[in-house]
């Protein structure tokens, strides 16, 4: 029974991982706000693997994830290398935003199964670093500091709000103990 379980989870990880794949290459990359403004919705796909995935995994996840993106959208190499950044530091930043209670390592960090605040800083703080990193990569100096904190900062508040409007609309609380 157990084995079933198991199998099934990671069918709904399969399929997310090409939903999202899907929903970035033919819905967000087309969408641009204020000229520089592209909100990016793939990093739900990481953000949202229960707590006790491995390192190893969310790595490997995060690099194969954004060579995918990189493949569609011609920019190779640079949403890799910020998606593998970004999965490298994950469980840290999870241990560094306080949560007060009992967290069930079964569980993923979605909005429903922790405090709507703890989530923010996980999003937000994930985004950043993923943002900063994409950017920097892309502009390969801080010559134009003010132009990149700019774009990372839009590009952050408009990622962060795509993902809790999917959060609320297609996310639903996690069982324990699966």
């Amino acid at each position: 029974f157990r084995s079933l379980i198991m199998n099934n989870i990671y069918i709904k990880h399969c399929l997310s991982f090409v939903f999202y794949v899907l929903v970035q290459i033919l819905l967000f990359d087309n969408v641009t706000f204020m000229g520089f403004v592209a909100p990016v919705i793939y990093l739900l796909f990481i953000l949202s693997l229960p707590f006790n995935t491995p390192k190893w995994i969310l790595v490997l996840l995060g690099f194969t994830m954004g060579f995918v993106i990189d493949c569609f959208t011609g920019f190779l190499g640079m949403h890799a290398f910020a998606l593998l950044v970004m999965s490298f530091v994950r469980n840290a930043v999870i241990k560094f935003i306080p949560y007060y209670g009992e967290r069930d390592e079964n569980l993923q960090p979605i909005v429903y199964d922790m405090k709507l605040r703890w989530y923010l800083k996980y999003i937000v703080y994930l985004t950043l670093i993923h943002q900063f990193t994409y950017y920097f990569v892309d502009m390969l100096t801080l010559r134009h500091l003010g132009r990149l904190l700019m774009v990372v900062l839009g590009n952050t508040f408009f990622s962060v709000l795509c993902m809790l409007i999917v959060q609320y609309l297609f996310y639903k609380p996690s069982k324990k103990g699966y």
